[in-house]
């Protein structure tokens, strides 16, 4: 394969080259040439030529369907007098390889770019959401083709081998206790829901879809959206369910921790795909999604072993998928909402949010939530006597409702959710819940009084966006109350295993 890379690479001259598992891409000025490797990973088959040329003329076909203008020609390689040349397919001299031929996109106008530059808000993405949302919306269903392709037992055969390919890297690339939590919920709630996966097929939510919609394929084309590299390689693969294919996209956003665009583009999806059933699916796609993502870093880390310049990087990358994974099948049911809870200084913060940056969670804190309900920087210290101004008791019960609300809403869009607060009195926690019905897991932080203290005293010369202080802390100590809690967090302990220890631990009780 190096070899028929470097003869293609002297005819075009491309300005770089990009790999991934199953082709290369070589890019010059105007254009990209696909070739696809000669691999066999079980679900897909590229090592025989002639297979090699049925999917290029494939990924052409499929993808005028999501794009336009942007896929051009299918070419081949061939030898006339002594030297390779690329020709069209229909010349008659024997091809040594196939290879797409593509218009280049410029950097500039894919969504993942614009997003890095902070050129994309939530609007545009809810647009987005929309307009992709349309597009799977007006495929029109072979029912033929989603009875062979995308019946019930076709999604449990994808489940079982995604899990299947998984197991052998379980404990070599990511948590094996997170992983086979994740399994057992994913079954549990195949099982429980198996009519629903009919009623969809039944009702035509089952498309000849794209199978691949990601940050990187999606790109700007005038005032609409286009998307690029339709799956060819395996018609199951791209025979989904519409939240199947749309959802990667959110599953990504969340990976790079841009929740507020991922529910964004989730929401404008929900205003084409109104239905409850459809909301009822995110967490289920997205946990397979996840995995997909996964079990494709574990297939290119092991082909390239520890010694590839890009080895911890994919690593952490496919670690911070299990995870997501995790926090998905964790509101596969019922979306949670996890409250860090405790004194100041007790290291609730830092461990709600350790907690939130590991497995990709929304995060609320009530220090930042006040400041914004009250149209200060967060960063402003307010000090003031405990109990006046900002921190009055009908103040705190806003503060308590404002976040209740906030969870709620998050949690429509099956969002986990962790809250940040101190949560001194019993009515905090009545006002935040209020009849919303919501999921809760209580981890209570806890160290001993004298470290508290000395976190408190050296929190005076840190930026904190918390108004905590040693005269606080006397106080809260005089009014707390018992809430209860499902895991006592002793934070004296170094932070870095917390968020797997109080993952492990809501795995076991979510389980009970």
């Amino acid at each position: 394969m190096n070899k028929l890379i470097d003869i293609v690479k002297d005819i075009i001259q491309p300005e770089k080259i990009i790999e991934t598992h199953i082709s290369y891409l070589l890019i010059t000025d105007d254009y990209v040439y696909k070739i696809k490797k000669s691999v066999n990973l079980g679900f897909l088959d590229f090592e025989h030529l002639k297979k090699r040329k049925t999917y290029c003329l494939l990924e052409k076909e499929l993808n005028s369907r999501f794009s336009k203008g942007i896929y051009l020609d299918v070419l081949k390689l061939v030898k006339l007098n002594g030297e390779y040349r690329l020709v069209n397919i229909e010349n008659t001299l024997p091809a040594y390889e196939y290879i797409l031929k593509m218009k280049r996109i410029k950097d500039e106008a894919f969504l993942h770019y614009r997003i890095e530059k902070k050129h994309i808000d939530c609007d545009d993405m809810y647009n987005i959401g929309v307009s992709i949302a349309e597009k799977l919306k007006n495929i029109k269903t072979d029912k033929a083709f989603v009875e062979e392709h995308g019946n019930v037992d076709q999604i449990l055969f994808n489940i079982n081998e995604n899990f299947q390919q998984l197991d052998e890297f379980k404990n070599v690339y990511f948590d094996n206790n997170l992983y086979e939590f994740i399994k057992t919920k994913t079954y549990k709630f195949f099982k429980n829901n198996y009519n629903l996966f009919v009623k969809r097929i039944n009702e035509g939510y089952i498309k000849n879809g794209h199978g691949d919609v990601r940050l990187e394929h999606i790109y700007f084309d005038d005032s609409d959206y286009g998307i690029i590299d339709c799956i060819e390689f395996n018609r199951r693969f791209r025979c989904n369910d519409v939240v199947a294919d749309f959802t990667f996209l959110c599953m990504e956003l969340d990976e790079k921790g841009y929740l507020d665009l991922s529910d964004s583009a989730l929401s404008g999806f929900l205003s084409v795909f109104k239905d409850n059933d459809s909301k009822k699916l995110i967490n289920f796609y997205k946990c397979y999604r996840a995995l997909v993502r996964a079990k494709v870093n574990c297939f290119l880390l092991s082909e390239k072993g520890n010694t590839w310049q890009y080895f911890h990087k994919k690593c952490d990358e496919t670690k911070r998928l299990v995870h997501l994974a995790y926090s998905y099948a964790l509101c596969l049911e019922k979306p949670l909402t996890i409250i860090f809870y405790g004194l100041t200084g007790s290291g609730k913060s830092r461990n709600a949010k350790a907690f939130a940056d590991t497995f990709g969670c929304a995060y609320l804190n009530t220090d930042i939530c006040r400041k914004e309900m009250f149209h200060m920087q967060v960063s402003e210290k307010h000090y003031v006597p405990f109990g006046s101004s900002i921190y009055s008791e009908d103040n705190t019960l806003k503060v308590y409702d404002y976040l209740g609300e906030r969870s709620y809403k998050m949690g429509l869009l099956g969002r986990l959710v962790v809250v940040d607060g101190t949560f001194l009195k019993r009515i905090y926690y009545d006002t935040f819940l209020n009849k919303r019905g919501l999921k809760i897991f209580k981890v209570k932080c806890e160290a001993p009084m004298d470290m508290l203290r000395k976190r408190l005293e050296m929190r005076i010369n840190k930026k904190s966006i918390s108004d905590g202080r040693l005269e606080i802390l006397v106080e809260q100590s005089k009014i707390l109350e018992d809430i209860g809690f499902d895991f006592l967090l002793h934070t004296e302990n170094s932070i870095e295993r917390h968020p797997l220890l109080v993952a492990k631990n809501l795995a076991i009780i979510d389980e009970k």
